[in-house]
C-alpha cells in the first residue's frame, strides 16, 4: 500500500480468532502516511519483547479515544457468536454497551473476505494477470477449523481494485484440526492390542503428527515416520522401529480425505455457474502440499489455476481484517437470507387462510390478522455500495404523542415465498427458519399534520395513518437497515441498525 491514508488518525486492531490459537495485527492510521500493517510475533512473556508491551502501550494512551476494532469471524457465525465476543470486548472496557457509540469501533468482517484482501495484496505478480475487469476467481480460506469458500468479479481494477461477491459464500468444518483427529482414529486402529495403544504413547505420537507429519506430507506414496519415544521402543508388528512410527502415505491420505471431500464439494458448489479460473488458496490449512496438490489435480486440469500468496498465510486472516478496514474493495455483496418485516393482514382479503388465526379490531376500525410477512430482499441478492433497497409500509397510530415507530427487522434461512405471506403459524409461534436480526425505530411526529389526521366511524376517534420505507444499504464495511420517511419533500432517516455479516 503505497497510497497516503487520507482520513483521521485512528488505531486499528485487526483480531483472528481461531480455535488454537488468536492471531492480531495493528495498523497506526496517519494522515498523509502510507498505512504499514504489522503482526504481533512476540507478546509479553517472552523475553525476547521487552520493548513491545511499552509501545503499544504509548500508542494505547495516546490514541484511546479513537480506536476501531476489526474482528474476524468464519462465514458460518451468526448473532450469538457475534454478541458474545462483543461482550467480550464490553467487559474488557474496550467498548461502551451503547450501540450507537459502539458502531464505528467495532467491526466484524468473515475470514473469506479478510483472506481476500491479504491473498490480493501478497499474490506473486506473476499472477496479477488474472485480476482483470470480468474476471472472477474464488476464494479458500483453509483455517484451523472452518474453510470458507466463495466466488468474486473483479469489476474494475483502476483507479481502484474493486469486487463483487457472485453468490452467497459457503463455510464447512473441515479445518486443520480435523486430520489430526482422523490420524488419531488411524493410528489408535494401526496400535490395537501393542503396549503402544495407551492414551500417553498415543499423544506423543499425535502431537508429532500435527506439528511435523501434517505440515510437510505431500503425497499419498510417501511413508511418513513420526518420531515420539527411544531407541528400545520397538513393535515390529504395527510399524514401530526405535522409537519411531511408519505410516503408509495411503493411511496419512485417509487422514485428510474427509475434510478435502468437504472442501472439493464446498469449491465445486461455488464455482458451478461461475466462469471462474483461479483459485486463491489462503489460510494455515492452505499451506499443506498435500491439499494445494489435490486441489491442483482437480481443478487445473480444467483450466482453474491454483493461486497462493508469497507471505506465509496462517497470519492471512489477522492482517487482511486491516486491509479489508483500510482499503475495502468489494463493492458488492450477496444476502444470505430473505429480509423482512413482520406485518397485520386485512381479514377481508385472505379469506380460508386466515382460518384459526386470532382477529383484532385495528384503530382505523378494520378487522386484521398478525404474524404476516413482507418480504423486503430475497435470499442471495446482491446490493451493490451504497445500494438503497426499500419497501412501502403503513403503520396506524392512536395518538400524536406516541409515535416513535418500531419494528423488528427479521431473517428467513429459505425461499419465505413458500409460507404464502406468513411468518408465524395459527398460534402465534416463528415459523421455523424465521430469526430476529435488529430493531428499527423512528419518530414519525413530524408526518401527523392536521391533513393527515383520520376518525375511526365507529367509534370517533382520530387516528394517524402514516406512510414510511423500511431500507437497506449496503456501504462502507457494513450492511444498515433504517426506517425512512418523507419530510416536506425531503427524505429522512431513523437510526441505522448495523446487520451482522453473517447475514451478508
Amino acid at each position: 500500500m503505497n497510497e497516503p491514508y487520507l482520513g483521521e488518525q485512528k488505531l486499528v486492531f485487526s483480531i483472528d480468532i481461531g480455535t488454537t490459537n488468536t492471531a492480531v495485527s495493528i495498523v497506526h492510521l496517519q494522515p498523509g502516511v502510507p498505512p504499514k500493517v504489522r503482526v504481533i510475533s512476540r507478546w509479553p512473556g517472552d523475553t525476547t519483547s521487552s520493548k513491545i508491551p511499552s509501545l503499544i502501550l504509548f500508542v494505547w494512551r495516546r490514541l484511546s479515544d479513537s480506536m476501531a476494532y476489526v474482528i474476524a469471524t468464519p462465514n458460518g457465525w451468526g448473532l450469538a457468536e457475534q454478541a458474545v465476543l462483543k461482550a467480550a470486548m464490553e467487559g474488557a472496557g474496550l467498548l461502551v454497551k451503547d450501540a450507537a457509540a459502539s458502531e464505528d469501533r467495532l467491526v466484524f468482517v468473515t475470514e473469506a473476505e479478510a483472506s481476500v484482501h491479504f491473498g490480493l495484496h501478497y499474490a506473486p505478480s506473476s499472477s496479477s494477470g488474472w485480476l482483470e475487469p470480468g474476471a472472477q476467481f474464488a476464494v479458500c480460506d483453509a483455517g484451523g477449523s472452518t474453510v470458507d469458500s466463495c466466488v468474486y468479479e473483479v469489476e474494475s481494477t483502476t483507479p481502484k481494485l474493486r469486487l463483487r461477491e457472485v453468490k452467497t459464500s459457503d463455510c464447512v468444518q473441515a479445518g486443520a484440526i480435523f486430520p489430526t483427529r482422523f490420524a488419531r482414529s488411524i493410528i489408535e486402529a494401526k496400535l490395537a492390542g501393542s503396549k503402544f495403544c495407551t492414551k500417553e504413547y498415543l499423544d506423543a505420537i499425535v502431537e508429532t503428527f500435527d506439528s511435523k507429519t501434517k505440515h510437510h506430507f505431500a503425497e499419498r506414496e510417501e511413508a511418513q515416520v513420526i518420531k515420539f519415544g527411544f531407541d528400545k521402543d520397538n513393535d515390529k508388528a504395527v510399524g514401530i522401529s526405535r522409537g519411531r512410527l511408519t505410516l503408509t502415505g495411503a493411511e496419512v491420505a485417509r487422514a485428510f480425505e474427509p475434510c478435502v471431500a468437504q472442501i472439493l464439494s464446498s469449491l465445486d458448489g461455488q464455482i458451478a455457474g461461475c466462469n471462474v479460473k483461479n483459485i486463491l488458496l489462503v489460510g494455515g490449512f492452505g499451506e499443506s502440499p498435500y491439499l494445494r496438490r489435490t486441489l491442483a489435480e482437480r481443478y487445473e486440469p480444467h483450466g482453474i489455476k491454483i493461486v497462493t500468496a508469497d507471505e506465509p498465510s496462517k497470519k492471512a486472516v489477522s492482517e487482511g481484517a486491516s486491509l479489508f478496514y483500510i482499503k475495502d474493495c468489494v463493492i458488492a455483496r450477496a444476502t444470505r437470507f430473505d429480509f423482512g418485516i413482520q406485518t397485520t393482514r386485512k381479514f377481508s382479503q385472505w379469506g380460508d387462510l386466515a382460518l384459526g388465526r386470532p382477529v383484532f379490531t385495528a384503530v382505523d376500525g378494520q378487522k386484521r390478522i398478525d404474524g404476516g410477512w413482507s418480504r423486503i430482499i430475497k435470499k442471495g441478492t446482491v446490493i451493490e455500495s451504497n445500494q438503497l433497497v426499500t419497501e412501502v409500509f403503513n403503520h396506524t397510530f392512536r395518538s400524536r404523542l406516541a409515535m416513535v415507530y418500531s419494528v423488528t427487522l427479521r431473517t428467513c434461512d429459505h425461499d419465505s415465498s413458500i409460507h404464502d405471506g406468513w411468518m408465524t403459524d395459527r398460534w402465534g409461534k416463528d415459523i421455523n427458519g424465521f430469526e430476529r436480526c435488529c430493531t428499527l425505530t423512528a419518530d414519525l411526529s413530524s408526518l401527523a399534520t392536521p391533513d393527515t389526521v383520520q376518525v375511526n366511524e365507529a367509534t370517533g376517534e382520530p387516528f394517524w395513518h402514516l406512510t414510511f420505507k423500511v431500507g437497506l444499504a449496503f456501504g462502507g464495511t457494513s450492511l444498515k437497515a433504517y426506517v425512512l420517511y418523507d419530510e416536506n419533500g425531503v427524505e429522512k432517516r431513523g437510526p441505522a441498525s448495523v446487520i451482522p455479516s453473517i447475514y451478508y
